[in-house]
């Protein structure tokens, strides 16, 4: 494992300056606190880049790591729930994605909160970059009781999908190696189920933009302007908005709501429906550790506790501290307290204090 410190500067520069030295960007994306800066952390070491990305305040960190053969530059984005950005750090992580395109996405998904994580996962899966999916926590979702089929998952998103423990770096390995894998492509990817106006609306946008994708597609209907230009040549993506502004307005009515709460609505609808065929939740067994947290933090016996405790800590500090207390003073006294009075006796008595006294002290 190597890393490679370079001066503060903007992304798009570091890019410039480091893509030459590397075989493969990797972009770690998810929701917050889902253990992705763990990841990153234990895959890249300490030596790290932190730049903001241009014209905003937003941090995004680098890393270099060798695997093999390659070296790759891996970058730890900030946590988004969502394509359709709304924060200034889901702007960032989108505005990368699009701008920059890294080779491959590592999207690191909380086993214990499928459903909320899968509703990014479905978006990223319309972006065409190669993904791997490290569905992490699984300890922590063994303890409630959840129980994933991490085949089935890989096999309905079309990605692979690799059990992780982040904090003890368990699967690290493996989902940096399915990442560089040369097989991995965006063919037979898992496409969301959207309402029959939606895609009947896509179908009809087909016909006109033959040659863009079908996410960039349903991103124009939800009128997400950046989104669509980014992804698009100018002149595409300005007439492909214009298209789809009457498409959308027709569906909106249809359904007496906004698309983009349509779109919202397909897109959690989707990952519930994945997460009740794949999941099972059986019956958890309470651990000892759990049974005394349960005694200890109950309103009666926790305050109980709580307040013995403390007089357990005042008791043993002024009885078993006063005791080493005085040793600690016999000894000074014995091995130098007393061999300085005697230095110093017959000198000047206010020379004399000053040093027995800062002694003493």
């Amino acid at each position: 494992m190597e890393t490679t410190e370079i001066n503060d500067m903007p992304v798009a520069n570091i890019r410039k300056a480091r893509s030459s030295n590397f075989d493969m960007t990797i972009a770690f994306v998810g929701n917050p606190s889902v253990g992705k800066s763990a990841f990153f952390s234990r895959l890249t070491g300490v030596g790290v880049v932190v730049a903001n990305y241009p014209g905003t305040t937003v941090e995004l960190t680098h890393g270099s790591v060798n695997v093999g053969s390659k070296k790759l530059d891996v970058v730890d984005l900030p946590g988004i729930y969502s394509l359709g950005a709304s924060t200034e750090d889901e702007k960032v992580s989108k505005r990368y994605l699009l701008r920059e395109y890294p080779d491959v996405i590592i999207n690191v998904v909380d086993a214990t909160r499928l459903e909320r994580n899968l509703f990014l996962t479905l978006q990223l899966l319309e972006v065409n970059i190669p993904m791997v999916v490290a569905l992490n926590q699984m300890d922590a979702a063994k303890e409630m009781g959840i129980e994933i089929d991490v085949e089935k998952l890989s096999e309905t998103l079309g990605v692979p999908v690799v059990p992780t423990i982040a904090t003890k770096g368990v699967g690290l390995e493996e989902t940096v190696l399915a990442a560089i894998d040369e097989k991995l492509s965006i063919k037979n990817r898992h496409r969301v189920h959207y309402d029959n106006h939606i895609l009947r609306a896509i179908k009809k946008l087909d016909e006109d933009f033959p040659e863009i994708g079908s996410g960039i597609k349903v991103r124009a209907l939800e009128r997400d302007e950046e989104f669509v230009k980014l992804s698009c040549r100018p002149h595409d993506a300005d007439l492909l908005l214009i298209t789809s502004e009457s498409i959308t307005d027709d569906i909106e009515k249809a359904h007496g709501m906004s698309i983009s709460d349509t779109i919202v609505r397909d897109l959690y609808g989707e990952a519930g429906y994945i997460v009740d065929r794949l999941t099972t939740q059986v019956e958890h067994k309470v651990t000892f550790k759990e049974r005394i947290d349960s005694v200890l933090t109950s309103e009666y016996v926790g305050i109980t506790g709580l307040v013995a405790a403390l007089l357990l800590t005042f008791f043993v500090v002024f009885t078993v501290g006063g005791f080493l207390e005085e040793g600690i003073v016999s000894l000074f006294e014995i091995f130098l307290i007393s061999p300085a009075e005697n230095l110093l006796a017959g000198s000047h008595p206010v020379l004399s204090n000053v040093i027995i006294y800062s002694l003493l002290g």
